[in-house]
C-alpha cells in the first residue's frame, strides 16, 4: 500500500496503462477518480464485509445483543457519506451480489427504536452495564473510516462506548489473539463463487457459533445436485445467519481501476483474474 504515490505517478506519465487504485488510502482514491475521471471504472467483486461476534460468552452470546447492534447501523449513511459509494449498499446477507445464491433485501433494517427495545430486554438499558469489549479490524485503507462510523452509531442508538483495535494481518489472524477478542471486521472476498464458500467456508473465523438447523442446511446443500434446489436450501440457511446475527453484512465491495483510452480490451472475472492473453492494446 506505501507504493501508491509512485505508482499513480507512473499511470499519470503514460507509464502504465492501468492502475489498481482500490486499496488506496479513501482519499487518495476519491481524488485519483476524480481527477481521472474518463478512466475511471468500477465494477463489483464477490467481496463481504462483515462485523463477525464472539458468540460464545457474554454480551453476544445473547441474539437479542447481536440483534440490536445490527438494527443500529444505518448502512445508507455508511455507503452514501462515509464511503462517497465507494461500497455497495449490503442490504441482502452474506452471499454477494453477483453470485449464485444472493438473497436482496433479507437483511435486518435500520432500526434504532428496535435496538433500543432488544437492549433493555436483555439487561442493558441505555447501555447501562455493558461490559468492555475488545475490537478488532485490519488497518487497511477505509477501515478506519468504517470503524469509526460503527463507534459512533453504537454510542448515539445504544449508548456503548466500543475501541476499536486497528492491526496488520499477520496479528489478526492468530487465533490466540482472537481468543481475547469480542468483535472483529474482516473483509471475505470469495474463494470460488459458490455460496458453500460463504456460508460454510468462512466460518474457521468463529467456529463456536451452532444452530442444529442452519448447518443441516448446510450440510444438505452439499449433497444435492439439482442448483436451483441448492440455491433454495443455501437462502433458507441464510435466513438463519440474518435472524441469529453471529454476523453483520455490512457492504459489498467494488473494483475500483484507472484504465488509458487505448486499452480497448480488458477481461477479468469477479474474482479479479486476468485473462492476459485478450486484452488489446491500440496504438498511442
Amino acid at each position: 500500500h506505501e507504493e501508491w504515490p509512485a505508482r499513480l505517478a507512473m499511470y499519470e506519465a503514460d507509464s502504465l496503462d492501468t492502475l489498481d487504485i482500490t486499496f488506496f488510502p479513501a482519499a487518495e482514491m476519491n481524488s485519483a477518480r476524480q481527477r481521472h475521471a474518463g478512466d475511471y471504472i468500477s465494477v463489483p467483486t464477490l467481496t463481504t464485509w462483515n462485523v463477525e461476534f464472539d458468540t460464545r460468552r457474554p454480551p453476544f452470546d445473547d441474539p437479542r445483543v447481536r440483534r440490536a447492534f445490527v438494527l443500529a447501523i444505518d448502512k445508507e449513511m455508511l455507503v452514501d457519506v462515509i464511503m462517497d459509494s465507494w461500497a455497495l449498499l449490503g442490504t441482502g446477507g452474506f452471499v454477494p451480489p453477483g453470485m449464485p445464491g444472493h438473497s436482496r433485501g433479507i437483511g435486518l433494517p435500520y432500526d434504532p427504536e428496535g435496538a433500543q427495545r432488544l437492549m433493555t430486554e436483555s439487561g442493558y438499558p441505555g447501555g447501562r452495564g455493558f461490559p468492555e469489549i475488545l475490537c478488532l479490524a485490519r488497518d487497511d485503507p477505509g477501515h478506519d473510516l468504517v470503524c469509526e462510523f460503527l463507534q459512533s452509531q453504537w454510542h448515539e442508538v445504544l449508548g456503548i462506548e466500543i475501541a476499536w483495535e486497528l492491526t496488520e494481518w499477520g496479528h489478526f489472524s492468530d487465533k490466540n489473539i482472537l481468543e481475547n477478542v469480542h468483535m472483529w471486521m474482516v473483509a471475505w472476498m470469495v474463494d470460488y463463487p459458490d455460496p458453500d464458500n460463504v456460508l460454510r467456508v468462512q466460518w474457521w473465523l468463529d467456529p463456536a457459533w451452532q444452530h442444529e438447523n442452519y448447518w443441516s442446511l448446510i450440510e444438505n446443500a452439499r449433497r444435492v445436485m439439482n442448483q436451483e434446489e441448492r440455491m433454495r436450501i443455501y437462502r433458507q440457511a441464510e435466513r438463519i445467519l440474518v435472524e441469529e446475527a453471529p454476523i453483520l453484512p455490512l457492504i459489498y465491495g467494488r473494483f475500483h481501476m484507472l484504465v488509458k483510452p487505448w486499452v480497448k480490451r480488458l477481461p477479468t472475472t469477479p474474482l479479479r483474474n486476468w485473462f492476459w492473453k485478450d486484452i488489446i492494446l491500440e496504438d498511442h
